[in-house]
């Protein structure tokens, strides 16, 4: 028979609860270290970040001082290089363009206001009369160079602006001419060109055969 006291259930099981105080306190300090590990390397991504950050942000800010410098000093030239090359781009010859328009003109039909736009080229002439004003559109629209000739106006509503070049007998026509569009080896302006031949001091703006075709034709009709 067992006299002896028995033992408090505090006693009995303390160390298995200090071993699990223990265990509990380790693991709990496990997760704080691996926490703090992970934080400390998300911190230091960060810093990394933002010195590469303030890097390319004074290497911008050296890059605009040294363009505002550059503005500064040569700006005005660098506009003007530009100014000037868009208007390249933008324009053709004029004196290519204009021959176009010169090289057909009928006997007796003067050029008296031309313009010229990229590929569209406007212009105003005196003509003769009415047919030779028809005729010269269909050489222009036979000329290689040229995409499309059509009128704008003729005669009464295109001479309000211009009664005093008008003559008794004579048509003022306003056409627009359309040029070819440029392709390699092939510039609408330099295609078939024709030379300005001179008679008599004056610049004969008939293409060669033209007259002889003209000789012939008025042959043909006397023989008629």
């Amino acid at each position: 028979m067992n006299l002896m006291p028995s033992i408090p259930p505090g006693k009995r099981y303390f160390r298995l609860g200090l071993i699990i105080i223990i265990l509990w306190l380790f693991n709990l300090a496990l997760v704080v270290g691996w926490v703090w590990k992970e934080q400390s390397i998300a911190t230091e991504r960060l810093e990394k970040k933002v010195d590469k950050g303030k890097l390319q942000q004074a290497d911008t800010r050296n890059r605009v001082h040294e363009y505002k410098n550059f503005m500064n000093e040569y700006g005005p030239t660098v506009r003007y290089r530009k100014s000037v090359e868009a208007l390249d781009e933008s324009t053709i010859n004029w004196s290519d363009s204009l021959s176009i328009l010169t090289e057909h003109l009928p006997k007796g039909a003067t050029l008296f206001q031309a313009k010229a736009d990229n590929d569209l080229l406007d212009g105003w002439a005196v003509f003769p009369t009415p047919e030779t004003s028809i005729n010269y559109l269909d050489e222009l629209k036979k000329d290689s160079r040229v995409k499309e000739a059509y009128l704008d106006c003729f005669g009464s509503q295109c001479a309000e602006k211009f009664t005093l070049l008008k003559k008794a007998g004579t048509q003022i026509a306003h056409f627009h001419v359309t040029l070819q569009e440029e392709t390699e080896g092939n510039d609408p302006l330099t295609a078939s060109p024709v030379p300005i031949q001179n008679t008599g001091g004056k610049k004969s703006t008939t293409p060669p055969g033209k007259k002889t075709e003209k000789k012939e034709r008025g042959e043909g009709k006397d023989h008629g």
